[in-house]
């Protein structure tokens, strides 16, 4: 990852903001760039879009019908968690959270006497 200012982020912010509002007819060299990127790029948004939320503090399997990518839980009790997805296992301590993307899986197993709070993505 490039390093960056906070002055050099927010000018690029500033440019597309004002492109955006009007304010300045300029495009962007960042928006720019996406618009010519060819169209058969297959450009994946996949982990983004919400499709399930829970919570709770015992063991359980949740299935899907359909093939999901995005994971997030934050461990809101005092002892570790572990949750497995396509046969990776990753444990989340007391007070820790855990974002991420992964090939296609219909399954997440999460282990735990700890309350967590859970998000599937698309």
């Amino acid at each position: 990852m490039a390093n960056i200012s906070l002055g050099q982020l927010y000018t690029v912010w500033k440019n597309v903001s004002d492109w955006v509002t009007g304010t300045s007819s300029s495009k962007p060299a960042v928006v720019a760039t996406i618009d010519n990127l060819p169209t058969n790029q297959n450009v994946s948004m996949s982990g983004r879009i919400i499709k399930d939320s829970f919570s709770g503090s015992t063991t359980i399997t949740k299935t899907y019908q359909t093939s999901v990518q995005g994971f997030s839980i934050i461990n809101d009790g005092a002892t570790d968690i572990t949750f497995t997805i396509n046969n990776l296992s990753f444990t989340v301590m007391s007070g820790e959270d855990f974002n991420g993307v992964f090939d296609p899986f219909t399954t997440v197993t999460i282990n735990t006497t700890s309350p967590y709070r859970a998000v599937i993505r698309q």
